[in-house]
């Protein structure tokens, strides 16, 4: 159906993709204007008639946390309140509940779809890119970090990946904690399975051994999960949970009476779920806090006090309402950037020219500059903190 900044920890900061794949990047869009580079797919036109509405469809907003529904949202506010119109035609956003994959099938009989927004599918998120993909519609990640299920699919992700987040752990397990080898406790669901192969495939950066992994199943016992790990004499443990499942498994350890360090997924990682849990159950455990470093602008000042005045609510530096707003922004000029309407006021939306136009592009952002390289993950810094539950406070480590 439709429908206090605190201190921060010292900074670890991983430039994607680096210099050669930008400077390659480029060396492709130059060819290409020059015509070496081959003629560009047809991915067929989208036509929207004058008076038409140019909307951008929104899924993924069930089962992910509350805070994270509203920073979406917000992000999305102040983008089409900046750009309500464009090239005579209103923007406007169309939110299909349901599963990812029937919330797709609702949205591609919209008239006027450029482009869907994905907060966050889980386990449903290949099919529903598996159709987007078949469909030739711009899609744009928000809160999936995961890697990306389908190949060749016009997706481009607006904030960080697990990848990111791997090798600046197994760092910091190893040099801040000394830890040698660990055990990774994950459930079943593809976001978790997901976290663990990246932070697998990123501790041999780090000189971290990985000697283990307990898939936690529906309805297991916690308590069990911390008994295998006293038995298994484990350095550390590495938690790829949802947030209620890793306080529940971190309070069961503590019981147990696990000394050793448990480190969290950035999934699994809730400040404000933490916050609420100072009764000295989950002492000690560390949280991950990843987000696009976006440094210091005037710019961003005053769009931090915007977002202030308008939802009076203090921006986080992690808050997904910014990569939204940038994500989207970007879209938009894309859109108007490829588009010469017709007398009548019809546009003639090349679906490729839309998607190579943001991709190869970007944008300025608020938050950085936005670009993508040819697999759609996004060129940025990708800062990466770390906090450990002490006493009655989370507490910057590193």
């Amino acid at each position: 159906m439709r429908g206090s900044d605190g201190e921060r920890a010292p900074r670890r900061t991983v430039l994607r993709n680096g210099a050669l794949v930008a400077c390659v990047g480029s060396f492709l869009v130059i060819l290409a204007a020059c015509g070496g580079g081959g003629s560009s797919p047809d991915w067929g036109t989208l036509e929207i008639p004058a008076a038409t509405d140019v909307v951008i469809g929104v899924i993924g907003e069930e089962g992910v946390p509350p805070t994270v529904r509203t920073q979406v949202r917000n992000g999305l506010d102040l983008a089409l309140t900046d750009t309500y119109e464009l090239l005579g035609h209103r923007v406007r956003t169309e939110h299909a509940a349901g599963s990812c994959a029937d919330a797709v099938l609702d949205l591609l009989g919209t008239e006027g779809l450029v482009a869907v927004l994905v907060v966050a599918c889980g386990d449903d998120l290949a099919a529903a890119l598996s159709m987007l993909a078949e469909a030739r519609i711009t899609t744009l990640l928000a809160a999936e970090h995961g890697p990306l299920p389908v190949d060749d699919a016009p997706v481009l992700r607006l904030t960080w990946s697990d990848a990111d987040a791997a090798p600046v752990q197994g760092r910091f397990l190893r040099s801040v904690l000394g830890v040698e080898s660990l055990v990774v406790v994950r459930s079943q669901s593809s976001a978790a399975r997901g976290a663990s192969e990246a932070f697998r495939l990123g501790q041999a950066a780090g000189g971290v051994d990985v000697i283990g992994e307990r898939t936690l199943q529906p309805g297991d016992d916690p308590a069990a999960i911390a008994g295998d790990a006293l038995v298994g004499g484990v350095d550390a443990l590495y938690v790829a949970l949802e947030p209620e499942e890793a306080l529940r498994l971190a309070e069961a350890l503590r019981v147990a009476g696990f000394s050793a360090a448990v480190l969290l997924a950035p999934s699994a990682s809730d400040p404000a779920l933490f916050g609420l849990r100072f009764d000295g159950a989950a002492a000690g455990v560390y949280l991950t806090r990843v987000h696009i470093d976006v440094g210091e602008s005037e710019e961003f000042d005053a769009w931090r006090r915007r977002y202030a005045e308008r939802f009076q609510i203090t921006l986080e530096i992690d808050d997904l309402a910014l990569p939204v707003y940038d994500g989207v922004t970007a879209l938009l000029a894309a859109l108007s950037r490829t588009q010469q309407p017709e007398p009548d006021g019809t546009l003639q939306v090349e679906r490729y020219g839309l998607f190579a136009a943001l991709r190869d592009r970007g944008g300025d952002g608020v938050g950085g500059l936005l670009r993508f390289n040819e697999d759609g993950e996004r060129e940025a810094l990708v800062q990466v903190d770390f906090l450990q539950v002490q006493g009655a406070e989370l507490v910057p480590v590193g």
